[in-house]
């Protein structure tokens, strides 16, 4: 919780760390262009390259789409529109900044002139369309400096976008505060349920228990690595053959007799502790 944290760059720091972060090291990092990320960002590694994260261009973009469909005083004037958003959509793909910010701007232009001769409903939709525009003009103005060449990125394979992440913000965050689940936080205690819960989806709640407290729930001893797979298999199978005719012999002398283990029977209990044992080696 950024309110509460007092130390947000060292705990940046030291994730970055975590993933082989070397200092002056050159990075690329996303964001959806909001200006306390961008402060931090800049405080963490001033040579590092900003990105604006495609997922909120194209969310915004989708936003504006939809309410210009529902908003349009007649069909004409919509497809414009639309074809206009569409340019956009293009330009910003393909890196042109400028050329985007000005079309961004003409469309929210257009939707002014359209609102003043509307009247009732549809001016009032008209008007929420055209502060949309305007609020999305000025977010392309203030980011432009970090809107790249989405399409040859993509190509290159590299990343564009961080969906991922905010689908993981949305299940670790937005749960507790935005979705109004009848949950009620405090900002500290929200905020170490989220580390606990961050670590527990990263599987390092465990780790983190057992640097605090060694005894806690020890990983098994590793599998001896003096001889081969071949002896291993053969000295399993031994055992499970004496334990089975240890069962025979009980067998035979109790409520019922059980006939001798067959090969398969015998192979298939070696692969079974086998397998167990390897699975349990420490990662």
């Amino acid at each position: 919780v950024q309110a509460h944290d007092d130390r947000p760059r060292r705990r940046l720091l030291g994730v970055l760390a975590a993933q082989g972060y070397a200092p002056n090291q050159r990075v690329v990092m996303m964001s959806d262009g909001g200006d306390s990320v961008r402060r931090l960002l800049a405080r963490v590694g001033p040579e590092a390259e900003q990105v604006l994260d495609w997922f909120h261009v194209a969310m915004r973009l989708t936003v504006l789409v939809q309410m210009t469909k529902g908003a349009g005083p007649d069909p004409g004037w919509t497809e414009r529109r639309l074809r206009d958003l569409e340019r956009l959509k293009w330009l910003l793909w393909h890196g042109h900044a400028r050329h985007a910010v000005e079309e961004a701007e003409g469309v929210a232009d257009d939707v002014w002139g359209m609102e003043g001769d509307a009247e009732g409903e549809a001016k009032a939709k008209l008007g929420r369309l055209h502060k949309a525009a305007e609020e999305f003009a000025t977010y392309l103005r203030n980011n432009a400096g970090q809107i790249v060449d989405y399409g040859e990125r993509h190509r290159a394979g590299e990343r564009i976008s961080t969906g991922f992440a905010e689908s993981a913000v949305n299940q670790i965050v937005a749960k507790r505060f935005s979705k109004r689940q009848s949950m009620r936080w405090t900002q500290c205690g929200a905020h170490l349920a989220l580390q606990a819960r961050t670590r527990v989806l990263n599987g390092e709640l465990e780790d983190a228990f057992r640097k605090r407290w060694p005894a806690f729930r020890p990983l098994p001893s590793p599998v001896p690595a003096s001889g081969n797979r071949s002896d291993t298999v053969g000295e399993v199978a031994g055992q499970a053959a004496s334990a089975a005719k240890r069962e025979t012999r009980v067998g035979a002398g109790g409520r019922s007799a059980n006939h001798a283990p067959s090969r398969s029977r015998l192979m298939a209990a070696a692969v079974a502790t086998c397998c167990s044992t390897v699975l349990v080696r420490p990662r």
